[in-house]
Parts: structure tokens; C-alpha cells; sequence
């Protein structure tokens, strides 16, 4: 995205009240975040929600004495600001605790809990340019956002509204500085990253997304695009049946007695004596069972506790398997960083269910 020139913006800033009333909250959710790289996971999220409606995502990564620095453009909708609690605008919604689907206000696709924009404030500044389609823009940066926190203080977003320069397109540019704080750490690589993105992220959907947008990663100056898809599943699907892999695609539901509580889900993927084929490995987040809720892998389930016995100790073993477990239901029963299911009653079915649909047969060596 092409910033604009100093002389299209005014030159005193507002300052946005965020709509939080406890920060010992909003401290908590970004506490519960897992690992380093759910940051991106959210944000790509958000650029890749239908509403958004973007045809492009650029993703990069740098490092420097702030510490990793990850930034996320995309030439969608753009982020309107209004400044009306009763009828907040999306930057509003990215600003505020709770302004999603949890509390009744209209979500985007893959929004419920209002995650993403929450670890972005787990760094020592926060930076965005958006446009909409009318040449409506604002600017934004929030100073030490995690410091505040920490204080007890609210993060004060500092607001700067212009008009676009003719000819710029819509779109946003988020970028977070120093996420997180605390970790100066090595940087990442370039595979570290784009395997995170590839089986944790949308960029690994794992249900069918017509004209999905072009995405591309750059890290430390490395730049590869990056197909949408969840690569090991495309590769069995369409590849003819291959020796020593077992194919799986099994759908069904499940009704609690004597109410109207139902889960459906689906497992997808395959068994393979031939992992190094399809590149299964545990470092690569592609083996075992993964948990997918509206297309996007979150996690690993444990075969275990989700009733998949058989599976996970038979011949050829979970480290040879890639099997998804697509469940939208789910969504609700997650915890708010989305690493992990709640103990909950619909929780309690899917894993009966899961049992139920477990009846594969597994690969015998010859």
C-alpha cells in the first residue's frame, strides 16, 4: 500500500476511547495467546473475511531493535471509523473489547471473539493506513500499547483523518512493532513462518474457497506466494490412489438425547505409510488430527481424548497421519485464542462423535 504524503492528513490527531471498562480483561486475552505467530494468524484472518472482500494479502516480517515486527496489507473494503458506540465502524470494532459477534454486534466471517486486534496490543506501537471506496482514510498509532496495559491504563489509539490522494485504491495496512515485547529473541525464518501460515491459518482452508486472493509472504527479504489450501489434503485428493495411503472422507452428526443439540462434522485426509511424500512431519503442523472450524486449521486435537484410540496408536501412528476434523459448530467452544477446546457439553459430543466416525481400518505393513 502506497502511504501518503504528510500534507493530506490534518495536523492535530484525535484520541479514540477504547470501549473497555475492565483492562484486567483485555490483559488476560492477550495473555492467553499460545504461540508467537497467532498475531498474523488473526490478522490474515480479518483481511481474508468475504466482507472484506480483498484480492490481494501481503505479509511481511522484519526485525529490529524493537524487536519481530509483522505487518498485514490487503486491498479490501478498508476500516471506516465513526466514533459512535451504538454504531461502530470496522476501525472501531478493531479498537474495542468485545465489539463482536460474542456481545451481538455483526461479525465478519471468521470474527466471534474479537481476538486479532487485542494481541496487536501486545507490542510497543501499532500503526494503520486505510482507505475505503470513497477516499475516506485514517491513519492511526497506539504508543505503547502493552505498556499501558500493564499499568492498569487504557491503550489511547491517536487518530489522524484525511482524504485519499485521487487514484488510491481501498485497503488496509496493519503493522505492530515489537509483538511481543518481552521476546528479542532469534527471528524467524522464512519456512518457520510459512509452515505456521500453511496449516494454522487461513492459508491453509480447508474447505473449497472460490477465487480465493493471491497472498504473498516476505520475511527478512525472502518473498514466495502462497497458495490458499491445505496443501497435504489437495496433494491426496487429487493425486490417483497411491500404495501404502489410505484415504478417509467421512461426514455425520450427532443429536444429545432427548434434545435438539446437534453437532455435525466431517474428517478428511489420509493415512500413509509413505509420510515422507506428503512431508508429514510434527514440526511441520501436518499430522495428527486438526481441528478445522469455517476452513481454518486452529490446532491439534488429541486422538485420545477425542476418541480416535485406534488411530492414534494403531500402525501406521499419528506422526502418519493427516486428518481434518471440520467442525463449524465448534466455533463457540473454543477458547479465546483459539489454541484449545473448553470443556463444554457440545465439546462432549464432537468427541463422541468422533468416536463414532472412527472407524477406519488401519494400514497393515506387508
Amino acid at each position: 500500500m502506497v502511504h501518503t504524503p504528510q500534507d493530506h492528513i490534518e495536523s492535530t490527531g484525535q484520541e479514540f476511547d477504547p470501549f473497555v471498562h475492565e483492562i484486567s480483561i483485555m490483559r488476560q486475552i492477550i495473555l492467553e495467546r499460545v504461540h508467537p505467530l497467532e498475531l498474523p494468524r488473526e490478522l490474515v484472518s480479518n483481511s481474508a473475511a468475504k466482507e472484506v472482500g480483498a484480492s490481494e494479502i501481503r505479509i511481511k516480517y522484519t526485525v529490529d531493535d524493537a524487536g519481530h515486527i509483522f505487518e498485514v496489507t490487503d486491498n479490501g473494503c478498508g476500516m471506516n471509523y465513526t466514533g459512535d458506540h451504538n454504531n461502530p465502524g470496522r476501525l472501531d470494532r478493531f479498537f474495542g473489547l468485545g465489539l463482536s459477534s460474542i456481545v451481538g454486534i455483526k461479525s465478519d466471517e471468521f470474527s466471534w471473539k474479537g481476538l486479532g486486534s487485542k494481541l496487536s496490543y501486545h507490542s510497543y506501537r501499532i500503526e494503520i493506513d486505510t482507505v475505503t471506496a470513497n477516499g475516506d482514510a485514517h491513519r492511526v498509532q497506539i504508543n505503547e500499547p502493552w505498556s499501558s496495559i500493564e499499568r492498569n491504563l487504557k491503550p489511547r489509539p491517536k487518530i489522524f483523518h484525511y482524504r485519499a490522494e485521487p487514484g488510491r485504491g481501498a485497503g488496509t495496512s496493519i503493522r505492530v512493532v515489537g509483538h511481543p515485547p518481552h521476546r528479542q529473541d532469534d527471528p524467524f525464518s522464512i519456512e518457520k513462518i510459512e509452515s505456521y501460515l500453511r496449516h494454522r491459518t487461513f492459508i491453509g482452508y480447508t474447505q473449497h474457497r472460490p477465487n480465493p486472493p493471491i497472498v504473498t509472504l516476505s520475511v527478512l527479504g525472502k518473498t514466495r506466494a502462497l497458495s490458499v489450501g491445505f496443501q497435504e489434503l489437495q496433494l491426496v485428493e487429487s493425486s490417483p490412489p497411491q500404495e501404502g495411503t489410505l484415504r478417509i472422507n467421512k461426514t455425520d452428526q450427532m443429536t444429545k438425547s432427548g434434545t435438539n443439540k446437534t453437532v455435525a462434522a466431517c474428517i478428511r485426509g489420509f493415512i500413509t505409510w509413505d509420510s515422507e511424500r506428503y512431508s508429514l512431519s510434527e514440526s511441520q503442523l501436518n499430522c495428527g488430527l486438526i481441528l478445522s472450524v469455517r476452513g481454518i486449521p486452529y490446532f491439534s486435537l488429541d486422538m485420545e481424548q477425542c476418541g480416535s484410540r485406534s488411530m492414534g496408536i494403531s500402525n501406521p501412528g499419528w506422526k502418519k497421519c493427516c486428518l481434518i476434523l471440520e467442525c463449524d459448530a465448534i466455533q463457540e467452544d473454543m477458547n479465546i485464542s483459539r489454541s484449545a477446546l473448553v470443556d463444554s457439553e457440545k465439546v462432549k459430543l464432537l468427541r463422541q462423535l468422533t468416536t463414532q466416525m472412527e472407524g477406519v481400518p488401519s494400514l497393515v505393513e506387508n
